[in-house]
């Protein structure tokens, strides 16, 4: 912007100029050649499952709703398999447009509270439906349908058709991207590793 408002009042005065479901946090003064997609650290996803046999209506837009119970220490272990750097083309959308599929995943935590299940994952980038894939796989294994000791033969194949189904959109939530490498250490510390 080229007006005269100090950069620190830019969220108070953004409130009147723009809906009431988005918030400004925080501005900063950037170069003008700044662009979002090429200067970025990293993602977090979080997944969002309701595990119990009866439905929540007043949440089903923001959950996937499975009935069985879920073990969630043999999602973690699953889980612990996609950390690091692979080739991730297994987990990536049928109709993916082609992108370098080697990516890192910096962690993947999964938790219950409740019949609430999570699946937060931080990685580097992310390929198109990788996520809702990855939710899709743990599930699987959560129920038992598949293996953790098969994780390793699921990415070497490199065939997206060795996995189950993708996940419902409506789990997925976009929780934060990362413009510094600080912050995104500081949620894989607080949330990830502790």
């Amino acid at each position: 912007t080229s007006g005269t408002i100090p950069v620190e009042n830019i969220p108070r005065a953004m409130i009147a100029h723009i809906p009431k479901d988005i918030v400004v946090l925080e501005a900063v003064e950037i170069p003008l050649d700044w662009k979002p997609r090429w200067n970025i650290y990293g993602k977090e996803y979080v997944y969002t499952i309701h595990n119990q046999l009866i439905a929540d209506p007043l949440t089903q837009r923001y959950h996937w709703h499975v009935k069985k119970p879920l073990n969630i220490d043999r999602m973690q272990a699953a889980a612990n398999e996609l950390v690091g750097t692979h080739d991730f083309t297994t987990l990536k959308g049928t109709n993916s447009t082609p992108a370098d599929p080697v990516k890192t995943i910096m962690g993947i935590r999964v938790e219950a509270r409740g019949s609430q299940v999570t699946i937060s994952v931080i990685g580097d980038g992310f390929l198109y439906h990788m996520v809702r894939n990855i939710a899709g796989l743990l599930v699987d294994i959560g129920l038992g349908r598949r293996k953790v000791e098969d994780i390793k033969g699921y990415l070497a194949a490199k065939d997206r058709r060795a996995i189950g189904k993708t996940a419902p959109a409506q789990g997925l939530c976009l929780e934060e991207i990362f413009f510094t490498e600080e912050r995104q250490q500081e949620v894989l510390r607080n949330k990830y590793f502790r």
